[in-house]
């Protein structure tokens, strides 16, 4: 089954260049030669003084989440046409990307609670204390587990835009 993200296919803007961003495909690429990233359809989904999301198909039919942090920490995390629950980043407050067709997501918190959560642009936020999320999408369940904030080792600091390093300021 192949998936389609939105967020990916809007035309691209100037906000797109990217030679402005502190991740870049190229640099992406060099990370993981194997996804064979299509550097045309990168787009910038969130920038802050902290980190910069962006988000790039490859070129066997997935989609990747890549986020760069000001302490100069970095993570990247690609679905598959066959698993689209892989593009996670992030610790404590995750960023995850969704296909198409999912407009929220369900948190299940560490003391038990289960919190609904909106998906915007393809994105969703989870809470610091999201131990996992589960969507449905083309009619199959799919459960991602989490690293809620709780579990995060002792060195680790989270900053006010959910970004988590070891022990550096942004």
């Amino acid at each position: 089954m192949s998936y389609s993200y939105s967020v990916l296919s809007r035309p691209a803007t100037t906000a797109d260049n990217v030679a402005a961003w502190r991740v870049t495909p190229q640099m992406m690429a060099e990370a993981q030669p194997a996804i064979g990233i299509d550097a045309a359809g990168t787009r910038l989904l969130r920038r802050s003084r902290g980190a910069t999301l962006v988000a790039f198909p490859t070129r066997t039919g997935g989609a990747c989440l890549a986020q760069a942090v000001a302490t100069g920490d970095e993570g990247l995390a690609c679905s598959t046409p066959e698993d689209p629950t892989t593009a996670l980043i992030g610790y404590g407050k995750a960023v995850g990307l969704v296909p198409d067709g999912v407009s929220q997501v369900m948190f299940h918190l560490t003391s038990g609670e289960d919190v609904v959560g909106a998906v915007i642009g393809n994105l969703y936020d989870a809470p610091a204390e999201a131990q996992s999320v589960t969507f449905s999408v083309g009619g199959r369940v799919e459960h991602v587990e989490l690293m809620p904030a709780g579990s995060l080792p002792p060195e680790a600091v989270m900053h006010p835009d959910g970004t988590v390093s070891l022990g550096r300021q942004p």
